[in-house]
């Protein structure tokens, strides 16, 4: 009886486990930006488009301090579809777990010299590198990366 209650939790969980979608969104309309806040993202579940730029096939995995997420080719065809990145704002896109927003982030222009406080990336290839502040971050932001939600899936992940 024990075996059968442990097998029956194991595959709840994996089934659990199984409907984790990471997705990335482009957001096109209010992303509820901060006063006195550059480059600040707090976007909400109905600012999110219907489709998403990135499903979970086009994302390979994050790295272990999640500085860095690395996507598949088919991921770097449809950024590439993006277009010219504006140099003074990036293009906002937001990472989401099961259409649940985790953060939002500027696809930044490698050419710019604009600032941002909050999290920008870079695309070398098929890496994503991230930065909080460029410079520096604002004083008083948490780096949106620390979420239990994203830390759990990618915990989940490895």
């Amino acid at each position: 009886m024990k075996t059968f209650y442990t097998t029956l939790l194991l595959f709840i969980i994996s089934i659990i486990h199984a409907q984790q979608e990471l997705e990335i969104y482009r957001l096109k309309g209010p992303y509820n930006p901060v006063e006195d806040c550059l480059g600040c993202i707090f976007p909400a579940e109905e600012h999110l488009p219907e489709t998403p730029l990135l499903i979970s096939e086009d994302i390979k995995y994050f790295s272990n301090n999640l500085d860095e997420l690395y996507i598949t080719e088919n991921g770097c065809e449809k950024l590439k579809k993006l277009g010219d990145i504006p140099l003074s704002t990036g293009i906002a896109l937001v990472v989401t777990i099961n259409r649940k927003p985790i953060f939002g982030f500027c696809l930044w222009n490698m050419l710019s010299s604009f600032g941002s406080d909050w999290l920008v990336a870079y695309q070398y290839g098929e890496k994503l590198s991230f930065r909080f502040g460029l410079p520096t971050p604002k004083p008083g932001l948490a780096d949106p990366r620390t979420d239990k939600r994203l830390l759990r899936y990618v915990a989940d992940e490895k």
